[in-house]
């Protein structure tokens, strides 16, 4: 390509259109492509200083440093553009920046800073709805609705707060709240697989089986090649006791992908509940083969030689799903429970103290330490086991 014939071109078509952001944008990607990283970003600053009212140049510019010079750079020049001009659009342009880097405090602080401030009602709504996606993800629940609920009562079809609040009620059991919330963000976005998908496991949460599957057919005509979605249908057709529909949607799957993990998951659940072992374990052992550093494939493998009583292959398969995995719980009490039918307290009790010895705050492996000693009769020993478990964990129930 003839770089310099291109970049003089761009020159004169912005010398008689100087508001062209396109033609900015152009030529600076063409400098880039040349390797003059600087000329590249003086084009970007010029198309700054040639349209100083407008938010786009000043975005284009920042996104140019975060990609060429890295974070710092982006921040740097984001918040000398909010010193010039406080604006609620650069600030919330600056918050997502720190959600992308992982600076989610400094993001929180600045969605706060915009609500404070006299900001229009989209950016205030928009600061709204990513605080309360914070607090959701850190489990603050309460500030997370508190927010939601204002922004409803401000704009009552708000999808992202409505959509928000339909997954808080639907991880609460509240499956009519959430049917509802999902309900009137379908009817602004029909088209929405993910809010199909969304509502179909509320109405699944309320039994409504054939709302449901209606609304995983709709879902999967918009996105057909969607692989959680074949899934999903998968499961509720053997709810539906249609376990053949199941398999066969299953199998397309796997024949499509044949290492996918969660429709072999979804199979081996579908295989078992058919009383089909010898099938389970061809399929565990797929996984074992495709995902060998997962401890999955080897804790079904130990439970489906448990339920055969062939405790010696069992114990051997959990011992290399807690190799895998060490922290993992289900394997650990599969393995314990093993021990103790074989009548073998001793081996019992020294998986759960290497457990303990890899993390004193093992809840579940120092309460079963406890019930082991209690039913041994060593009730002081027991006792002291309860109250560690308690004193780490004091809202389960288990030790009390």
């Amino acid at each position: 390509p003839r770089f310099p014939d291109t970049v003089g071109a761009l020159k004169k078509t912005l010398e008689i259109e100087p508001d062209n952001l396109a033609q900015y944008a152009f030529l600076s990607g063409v400098q880039l492509k040349q390797g003059d990283k600087v000329a590249a970003e003086s084009t970007l600053k010029q198309a700054v200083d040639g349209m100083p009212e407008k938010l786009e140049p000043k975005l284009m510019l920042a996104d140019f440093l975060l990609k060429e010079k890295g974070v710092e750079a982006a921040e740097s020049q984001l918040l000398a553009f909010i010193k010039e001009t406080d604006d609620a659009d650069l600030k919330l342009s600056l918050a997502a920046l720190y959600e992308k880097t992982g600076q989610v405090e400094k993001s929180a602080e600045t969605y706060q800073d915009i609500l404070k401030g006299d900001a229009p009602v989209p950016a205030t709504l928009s600061a709204k709805n990513k605080l309360a996606r914070i607090h959701l993800a850190k489990g603050e629940q309460e500030a997370a609705s508190g927010l939601l609920e204002e922004i409803l009562e401000e704009s009552p079809k708000d999808q992202d707060a409505l959509t928000m609040r339909g997954k808080m009620a639907l991880a609460n059991k509240d499956a009519d709240s959430a049917i509802n919330d999902f309900r009137s963000v379908l009817k602004q976005a029909p088209q929405s697989m993910e809010i199909r998908r969304l509502l179909a496991q509320a109405q699944l949460q309320s039994d409504n089986l054939e709302l449901a599957m209606l609304n995983l057919q709709k879902a999967s005509e918009i996105a057909p090649d969607d692989i959680e979605l074949k899934v999903d249908t998968a499961r509720l057709f053997v709810q539906m006791e249609q376990p053949e529909r199941a398999r066969a949607m299953l199998e397309e799957v796997l024949r499509k992908e044949p290492d996918n993990l969660v429709a072999s998951k979804a199979m081996i659940a579908l295989q078992l509940k058919d009383q089909d072992k010898s099938g389970a374990l061809k399929t565990v052992r797929k996984i074992q083969q495709s995902d060998p550093d997962s401890a999955y494939g080897h804790y079904i493998e130990g439970r489906l030689h448990q339920a055969d009583k062939n405790f010696a292959e069992s114990n051997a398969s959990l011992e290399r799903a807690l190799l895998k995995q060490p922290g993992a719980i289900e394997p650990l009490v599969a393995l314990v429970t093993n021990y103790l039918a074989q009548n073998d307290r001793v081996s019992a009790m020294r998986v759960l103290k290497r457990a303990l010895d890899d993390n004193p705050q093992h809840v579940i492996a120092r309460n079963l330490s406890g019930e082991i000693e209690m039913a041994g009769g060593k009730l002081d020993v027991a006792r002291a086991a309860f109250e560690k478990a308690i004193n780490d964990k004091p809202d389960w129930w288990v030790p009390y």
